[in-house]
């Protein structure tokens, strides 16, 4: 947690990639902890995309909060990520926050924070929850409020 403290002290916020254990099941995931307390927005989380691409992401989308920017569940964000492609943040739903968001739940310490998960749509520009899609968010799915 010291390394974790001083990056928030430091740089306003960390970030942490989580990857699931030889054999089990569950996709790859990076968030962001910090970003209530420096700048009362909610953390962010990606899956499904590798660690070095969802830190790249998440320091471009921190910056954007810094410029003014609050994203908001629901609402399409174009210039998050390249590619003339939208994004959409949805808000996980409470009783995942603590599984998913772990090392957060224990840095805030019991303080109630909002996390977000940001998804991005195919190649088709179709998001995970049209029947079109195939961008590998499917247990996002499960843990967010549609």
């Amino acid at each position: 947690m010291a390394k974790l403290r001083s990056d928030v002290e430091t740089f306003g916020w960390h970030c942490l990639s989580v990857h699931p254990k030889a054999g089990e099941e569950g996709a790859h995931f990076t968030y962001t902890i910090g970003l209530t307390e420096t700048l009362a927005h909610p953390e962010i989380m990606i899956f499904g995309l590798g660690s070095k691409v969802s830190h790249q992401i998440l320091t471009d989308c921190v910056g954007m909060i810094r410029e003014g920017t609050t994203f908001q569940p629901d609402v399409e964000y174009e210039n998050v990520v390249g590619g003339n492609y939208k994004v959409v943040f949805k808000t996980m739903k409470p009783e995942f926050l603590l599984e998913y968001f772990g090392i957060a739940g224990r840095f805030y310490n019991g303080k109630p924070f909002i996390g977000l998960v940001m998804f991005w749509p195919d190649k088709e520009h179709c998001f995970p929850w049209q029947e079109t899609n195939s961008a590998g968010q499917r247990e996002a799915l499960n843990v967010v409020q549609l």
